[in-house]
């Protein structure tokens, strides 16, 4: 369980002979091939190989929590004053705290509430991983840096390419391809329902309306190019003398650039490219546009505030559940289940749950209805309805885990003219 951090999750049929078994495979993948499962929290190996935790204990609570969580509390421990304190309370409520938050008991209530997730609750993995990984890897000094080294970057994995020294044209252009593809890896209409295709660049929108960018073409460009060019460019931006040279020289060179990047022309050369990848190689496009979206939504003053409203967040689905005021134990359970579920849930898996619960993958402000049902066995399903937006689930789960494993088989691609095709979960469309 858990977010960039993952820790043991206790079950009946996993006892000592699983654990320790487990064990086993984490030394010998170490042994033999310098592999650690990464996705581990270090505190729980360190725990488990040296006795105590090296790292930080608090850290490594933040990299599990969902992102969501990981915002609230990072603006609890910076400035108290600008933390939305309700949505705090409730964070805390979810793991359990039974402690009030001021302004001067963060990092109090945090490295408890990280002992006990990390430290306590997985103590019975810890003492049967202790054996093994006490003598496998007690080597190493710091394991977060051997985590860090072990995660793959778009340089390692460029660099660990081995093309032939002579290629032909074609061979280079497949070459080309596939550093693109690397450098790209790791990451109804407006009248009708009030939803614009937010994944577009707020400029093209923009240019295609108003007849001109109204927000940062940089800024858009930059949210346009893949993440590991982006901290590239944006290395550049702030100090020129920090930023790898030849990265950048290989980053300018894909995108055709054919002036030399210098300390003072950051913002000339981003400018250039932003306006030719956002502006005029799409300008056929824009032409097509500008009649309808120059009347039909020229009234937007901003549109990148409402590409921002339109954006799912943990905060805007969790107020739009709606469960019926009187539940029993079951229910409030597959409740917390649902909280927590989204609360993990990051912006991707979000819109995969409004676009299987009220057929867009966008905010909309629509309430989802939540029902239960007494369904079992292999008939266990949720069941949405987005002609009402309606969910209804079983009240027979065994575990979270359980239970996420579930709704995250709500896995929808897109075809054809905007059907969806949901892997092994009923849907019912209202026509």
């Amino acid at each position: 369980m858990g977010s960039s951090f993952k820790v043991p999750f206790l079950r009946h049929d996993f006892g000592q002979m699983h654990w320790e078994s487990v064990g086993r495979i984490i030394a010998f993948g170490w042994q033999k091939e310098k592999y650690l499962p990464v996705k581990l929290a270090p505190v729980i190996l360190e725990q488990a190989t040296f006795g105590y935790a090296k790292s930080n204990v608090i850290e490594n609570f933040l990299k599990f929590v969902p992102e969501s969580e990981r915002a609230v509390f990072e603006a609890w421990q910076s400035d108290f004053n600008t933390v939305d304190k309700e949505e705090l309370l409730e964070v805390l409520d979810g793991h359990s705290c039974r402690k009030t938050p001021t302004e001067n008991n963060a990092e109090e209530i945090l490295q408890e509430l990280a002992h006990k997730k990390l430290i306590q609750e997985p103590a019975y993995v810890i003492e049967q991983w202790a054996n093994m990984l006490s003598t496998a890897i007690n080597h190493l000094d710091d394991i977060s840096s051997v985590y860090e080294n072990l995660q793959p970057t778009v340089r390692k994995v460029l660099r660990a390419l081995s093309f032939p020294e002579n290629m032909n044209t074609q061979q280079r252009e497949i070459q080309r391809y596939l550093t693109t593809y690397l450098r790209e890896s790791g990451t109804r209409g407006w009248q009708k329902e009030k939803y614009l295709p937010v994944k577009l660049a707020p400029v093209i929108l923009e240019q295609a309306t108003f007849g001109y960018a109204k927000s940062n073409v940089i800024e858009n460009f930059l949210k346009f190019v893949p993440e590991s060019e982006r901290a590239v460019f944006e290395a550049w931006q702030s100090d020129f003398n920090t930023v790898d040279k030849e990265e950048l020289l290989e980053v300018l060179d894909g995108h055709s650039c054919r002036k030399t990047p210098t300390e003072n022309n950051a913002e000339e050369i981003l400018q250039e490219l932003a306006h030719k990848k956002l502006i005029q190689e799409p300008a056929y496009v824009i032409e097509q546009w500008a009649n309808m979206l120059s009347t039909a939504i020229s009234h937007l003053d901003d549109i990148s505030s409402v590409y921002e409203n339109l954006q799912p967040t943990v905060r805007k689905v969790l107020r739009a559940l709606s469960f019926r005021e009187n539940m029993n134990t079951q229910q409030r359970e597959i409740q917390r289940y649902l909280t927590t579920y989204l609360r993990e849930s990051g912006t991707r898996g979000l819109s995969r749950f409004l676009r299987f619960c009220t057929g867009s993958d966008l905010f909309l402000g629509k309430t989802i209805v939540i029902n239960f049902t007494q369904i079992q066995g292999f008939q266990r399903r949720p069941v949405a309805h987005t002609c009402g937006c309606v969910l209804e689930l079983s009240v027979f789960y065994d575990s979270y885990p359980d239970f996420r494993s579930e709704i995250n088989s709500l896995r929808m691609q897109c075809v054809g003219d905007g059907h969806y095709l949901i892997n092994e979960v009923r849907k019912d469309y209202c026509l």
